[in-house]
């Protein structure tokens, strides 16, 4: 069986079969590993890589796409709630890539790695046939603070840090005559903000109870969150915050606007799980840090996800981007 057949999340879990336990505190539940590192502190370390053909769409500047690989990687500590303490890089490229093309890249990551108030630290380079670039984002956090995404219970309430569709719009918008992507469907596919204040706030607040970002979709991340968390949950669409223009975009051109929210993916915004005595806290709170937070539903005893919808309740598939199979 080849990994197209077998998909990304169960190929993830052929791999933990032969890598075996480790002493991460996450159980490889996470997209971060969790080391302690004693006196109470835990050491975050996560990696993304992003490859050309996948990642990098025709017209996309070399700096914004230098941030979004930090962005990207930096906000797998962000749902941990965890403070940045440095990021790592390997970039491989064609021999003949321009001088500039890398410069630029690495500005992008720079400026973008200042934001979260840390640096590159170092890394690799070397050549390959297409443009490669990996980020190992690090942190560092308090271990009884360490959000995780098991330890949601049945009558949280599921609370999103800011809109979905972003990036689902800016990919299906028209491209110019050349064929490259314009500079507004650029924004909303690359500047993307890791949200380490959000999920700071959270883990601070001590009302969350469980955390994950959204790379791949809300559904898969809300079914991964849960799985581990072992409940179900009632999700409000009407209670969504979209992306404004998302609504035209699917009227437009006959797309069913939950598919184009629910499941794409590509906002990296955080969706936790809140005690429901702090929820209003905690939704004032991420409000002041900028974006549009909102309790989207709550948490519910047996494993059935049901989106409501007009009074309806249906089931939410965990359908989103796999990178094996291209769809």
């Amino acid at each position: 069986m080849d990994l197209r057949e077998l998909g990304e999340r169960a190929s993830i879990e052929r791999l933990r079969e032969v890598l075996g336990a480790t002493d991460d505190l996450g159980l490889g539940e996470d997209d971060c590993a969790v080391v302690p590192l004693g006196d109470g502190k835990v050491l975050l370390a996560s990696t993304d890589v992003l490859i050309g053909p996948t990642h990098l769409f025709p017209g996309t500047p070399p700096e914004q796409f230098g941030a979004f690989a930090i962005e990207i990687a930096v906000s797998d500590v962000a749902a941990m709630g965890g403070l940045p303490l440095g990021v790592l890089t390997a970039m491989a490229m064609p021999p003949e890539t321009d001088i500039e093309w890398l410069r630029a890249v690495s500005a992008g990551m720079a400026r973008a790695a200042g934001r979260h108030g840390t640096t590159v630290l170092g890394g690799d380079t070397k050549s390959s046939p297409a443009q490669t670039v990996a980020v190992t984002a690090l942190g560092v956090m308090d271990e009884e603070s360490c959000l995780y995404r098991r330890g949601g219970r049945p009558r949280d309430v599921l609370v999103l840090t800011g809109p979905l569709g972003g990036p689902a719009l800016g990919y299906t918008m028209p491209k110019d005559p050349e064929g490259a992507y314009t500079p507004e469907a650029l924004s909303l596919l690359y500047d993307v903000k890791a949200r380490t204040d959000a999920g700071q706030a959270l883990a601070a607040s001590g009302h969350a109870t469980a955390c994950i970002d959204l790379s791949d979709g809300f559904a898969p991340a809300l079914h991964q969150m849960l799985e581990a968390s072992g409940c179900g949950a009632l999700v409000e669409w009407g209670s969504m915050p979209l992306a404004p223009g998302l609504s035209d975009l699917a009227s437009s051109q006959g797309l069913d606007i939950r598919d184009l929210a629910l499941h794409w993916g590509g906002e990296y915004e955080l969706l936790a799980a809140v005690d429901p005595a702090g929820v209003d806290g905690v939704l004032a709170t991420l409000r002041g840090l900028g974006g549009d937070a909102r309790a989207v539903g709550e948490l519910a005893s047996g494993r059935e996800i049901l989106l409501m919808r007009d009074g309806s309740p249906t089931p939410l598939g965990p359908k989103g981007f796999d990178h094996f199979r291209g769809e």
